[in-house]
This record gives structure tokens, C-alpha cells and sequence, in this order.
């Protein structure tokens, strides 16, 4: 395995994989991926990390593409979220937020 094919910086102890590393990609799959279907289901957060037995900062890790989950935690998120697993991975982008926390109805 090459050098490029893992290049990343590590930046106020995160760890940032350059755009065009294939895992910075699938991690902003799942990351837009759950945030979607989360919200699709009117659920917060704590509600999402509550019924699948998920940590809430590891919920809130994922959703920021923060945190590379294994496939026992991709199950348990699916299952929350009534959607197989495979729903998690489809290519989609992360939509940048605001600083803050969203107001009601937004």
C-alpha cells in the first residue's frame, strides 16, 4: 500500500483525511446519510442514540463525520432509523451547518 493511499493531517487532535481519500468520502456518506434519515424520522439526537444504544456524542460524531463506526454500530443505527444498513452507505454529501443549535420547525 502506498503513502497516498491513507494521506491525512491531524489538526487540534482530529485526524482530517484529504477530499479525494476514498474513507473521508464513505464517511461523509454515513454522516449525511444518518443526519437525512434522522431527521426524516423527527427524531433528535438523543432520541437516535437512545434507541439504538448508541452513545450520544458518538451519534453526534458520525452525523459531523468525526468518528468511523463499526458495522455492529451501522446495524444498531439502521434499526433505529427503521432502514436497512446498506441506506447508510449511498454516496451523498454533508451539508455544512451553522453554528449552533437549529431552532424548532427548521
Amino acid at each position: 500500500m502506498s503513502d497516498d493511499a491513507c494521506i491525512h493531517t491531524r489538526r487540534r487532535g482530529r485526524v482530517s483525511f484529504m477530499p479525494s481519500d476514498p474513507i473521508a468520502t464513505g464517511l461523509e456518506s454515513i454522516a449525511a446519510n444518518v443526519r437525512r434519515l434522522r431527521q426524516d424520522a423527527g427524531l433528535t439526537q438523543f432520541q437516535l442514540a437512545a434507541a439504538s444504544g448508541v452513545e450520544l456524542r458518538y451519534v453526534a460524531k458520525i452525523e459531523a463525520g468525526e468518528a468511523n463506526p463499526s458495522a455492529m454500530i451501522m446495524i444498531r443505527l439502521a434499526v433505529a432509523l427503521g432502514v436497512k444498513p446498506g441506506n447508510l452507505f449511498k454516496p451523498a454529501k454533508l451539508v455544512a451547518r451553522g453554528p449552533g443549535r437549529p431552532r424548532k420547525g427548521e
